[in-house]
């Protein structure tokens, strides 16, 4: 997935999907939850959806699973995956691991509010939670703006600054900072990503 989609075609295509939603081409119920465990704010999410692009019709439906306490024994919190049909003949087009899809689109339409709506020139991001949605939300924000403060909180002990020397082990150019509360991650931020489950 990762050598097919790039974050400047992530943004590009959410764009064009918003456009499209606002055309009325795109059908999307909202989504069902199925609650299976007994596992607090643990749940299973099923999100069709049916895209019009002239006389193609793509239908489509995600698949994931929420469980936060996976964080605990190393499993991702979230895992997903995508079934496409033709709107034809029903038959299946594709069927795709769904969590970088997820995470990609996730910041790329992140991104996308930011541009539309921040100010011209954010000077410093706050990033909530330190998962790994917060790397994708960095990379495609970072690819819009030169920030010249990063900063990230994270909700364990140690998380945060984790990250950081991790991201900047890729990234050496970024202006990373590991806060230890929420209100020093985003005191003075022209920018705030909530990218965490945690309810605490």
């Amino acid at each position: 997935i990762q050598k097919c989609l790039s974050e400047k075609a992530a943004f590009e295509l959410d764009k064009q999907l918003f456009l499209l939603i606002a055309k009325g081409r795109v059908q999307m119920p909202p989504k069902l939850y199925l609650n299976t465990s007994d596992k607090a704010h643990s749940d299973f999410r099923a999100m069709p959806a049916c895209l019009t692009m002239g006389r193609r019709v793509i239908a489509g439906m995600k698949w994931v699973s929420v469980f936060p306490d996976n964080r605990f024994s190393r499993c991702p919190t979230v895992s997903a995956s995508i079934l496409l049909s033709s709107g034809q003949t029903g038959q299946p087009l594709a069927f795709m691991e769904g969590n970088t899809i997820t995470a990609m689109r996730t910041a790329a339409a992140a991104a996308i509010a930011t541009h539309f709506l921040a100010v011209s020139r954010p000077r410093k991001i706050a990033i909530v939670g330190a998962g790994v949605q917060a790397e994708y939300q960095l990379r495609a924000h970072a690819r819009l703006f030169r920030f010249g403060e990063m900063a990230v909180w994270g909700v364990a002990h140690g998380e945060a600054a984790a990250f950081c020397k991790k991201e900047l082990r890729r990234h050496s150019s970024w202006p990373l900072k590991a806060c230890g509360t929420i209100k020093s991650c985003v005191e003075n931020a022209d920018v705030i990503v909530t990218c965490t489950p945690s309810r605490k």
